[in-house]
């Protein structure tokens, strides 16, 4: 479609018009999906963090082991030295039958 002088102005202020329109409805988007991503990316970190914290208390709520390292050495340093121990009885029993 041809125009004349002013028709042609009237189309080119519409262009600018309409770039600027799309230009600031997509900074808008960038700015909404950067500040979502950010967000998103904090309450990420800190959901970790305190999940960390709670896996923690599990650990100390819910302890494996409830007797010290030393003690449990002990108790199977004790426990094979009792079987050493009834190894030798039962094989000098078996002798005296």
């Amino acid at each position: 479609m041809e125009t004349c002088e002013k028709g042609t102005e009237c189309r080119t202020e519409v262009d600018r018009w309409m770039e600027k329109e799309v230009n600031d409805l997509w900074v808008t988007v960038y700015e909404s999906v950067r500040s979502t991503i950010e967000a998103t990316t904090l309450t990420t970190y800190q959901s970790i963090e305190e999940s960390w914290i709670a896996k923690v208390q599990c650990e100390e709520d819910f302890p494996c082991c409830e007797y010290s390292v030393g003690y449990m050495t002990n108790l199977k340093t004790n426990i094979k030295t009792n079987r050493s121990e009834l190894s030798v009885l039962y094989e000098k029993w078996n002798n005296m039958e």
